[in-house]
């Protein structure tokens, strides 16, 4: 019985490794996804909401924009906690955090000079993103210099 459960054990908590895995590489895809989708669908539209000053964004705009910064935001939080919780292999977290720097650097350097983007990435939306993520996504950014050094072997 003692063999039964402990082969029980091992065989979960391989499992439970692969599954961590298998949502890494769903999310990171996902972001690489969002990137795209970004620079297709959401930068257009952040360029116009510059360049015309008195803008306003029509419903099917900021929903456009609402949903690509929810499931953006939600990816990112995703793959954040798998980096911090789970025992995923060094290179997959590594992976996850090169994913997570990329599309935050993309965003960033975009944003950079759209001072009205920022601001309306900033406001929680329809889906209840906290006030101020963009600002989290670029601190995020600025301060994670340090994991290459830390966490490869």
């Amino acid at each position: 019985m003692k063999i039964f459960i402990t082969l029980l054990l091992f065989t979960t908590s391989l499992y439970a490794k692969n599954q961590d895995s298998l949502i890494a590489k769903e999310n990171i895809n996902r972001i690489l996804n969002l990137v795209d989708h970004y620079n297709n669908e959401i930068k257009p539209i952040l360029i116009r909401y510059k360049k015309e000053r008195n803008l306003i964004l029509n419903r099917l705009e900021r929903k456009t924009l609402d949903d690509f910064w929810t499931i953006y935001i939600d990816s990112r939080i995703i793959l954040n906690t798998l980096m911090e919780t789970s025992s995923l292999d060094p290179l997959v977290k590594y992976a996850c955090n090169l994913h997570l720097q990329y599309s935050a650097v993309v965003l960033s350097y975009d944003l950079w000079d759209n001072e009205k983007a920022r601001k309306k990435l900033n406001e929680t939306n329809q889906s209840e993103i906290p006030k101020g993520s963009f600002i989290s996504l670029e601190n995020e950014l600025f301060k994670s210099h340090g994991f290459i050094e830390q966490d490869l072997p």
